[in-house]
């Protein structure tokens, strides 16, 4: 899947931009592949079923209960969510990769930018001339990352969220798309839901499914790539 019209040929002179192009790329792959483990997982307990229980279709259906229960809400909100963590953690690890390469070239000390975390190397990335936030994916990459800080501390509850009119946004303007992946879903007048707003009994939730990280994997990519880019033809790697 290509999100982004990112001349990666152009980068092939960047080690670090080829090296996060392949392992985000592996690692999107794996996310399309991780419910196929629940198939497996699903076939396995469905042909137990007669095994343990030949003579028993009560107690047969009961664990089947239990058991579907688990591979049809549990699993997937458990692989979705790691999935996304995962891919965020991927991220932060190249941007800071990417600072300590600026860093020795140029001389200017990370340590001594303000923040902490992704703000404290997009801090950086200011301080030195690097507009990180006009590269093309950037506003996904940003909506991925407060998707992300919200399932993450809040366990998607807006109440308990820092800014949960900023989710909402991200949300409802379909902002968590790229441009092109925005149309095409309003042309359509479909809705896949990878990222949804529900009723719980603890108010509004922000749920999402494992289709969302998939897509979050290669806005990353994509936006990577081009950020390394604009480094280096700004001379900063």
């Amino acid at each position: 899947m290509e999100v982004a019209d990112i001349p990666i040929n152009k980068a092939r002179g960047i080690k670090l931009a080829c090296s996060a192009y392949d392992e985000f790329s592996n690692a999107a792959d794996f996310i399309w592949k991780t419910p196929r483990l629940l198939d497996a997982e699903r076939e396995e307990e469905l042909a137990k079923l007669p095994i343990y229980f030949p003579n028993a279709p009560q107690l047969a259906s009961l664990r089947w209960q239990h058991e579907s229960a688990k591979l049809d809400r549990t699993f997937p909100f458990l692989m979705s969510r790691g999935n996304l963590f995962s891919i965020a953690s991927l991220y932060e690890s190249y941007l800071h990769l990417l600072a300590k390469d600026i860093e020795k070239l140029t001389g200017n000390p990370l340590k001594l930018a303000r923040g902490q975390g992704v703000s404290k190397i997009y801090n950086y990335f200011k301080a030195v001339g690097l507009n990180y936030s006009a590269v093309d994916l950037f506003e996904q990459v940003d909506a991925a990352l407060k998707i992300r800080n919200c399932l993450f501390h809040a366990s998607g509850i807006l109440d308990w969220c820092k800014n949960p009119e900023q989710i909402v946004r991200v949300v409802d303007d379909l902002i968590y798309l790229s441009k092109d992946h925005r149309q095409r879903r309003i042309k359509s007048d479909n809705r896949d839901n990878e990222v949804i707003i529900s009723k719980s009994k603890f108010g509004h939730r922000l749920e999402i499914i494992n289709q969302y990280p998939w897509i979050v994997a290669f806005y990353f990519r994509d936006y990577f790539v081009g950020l390394c880019l604009e480094a280096k033809g700004k001379g900063k790697i």
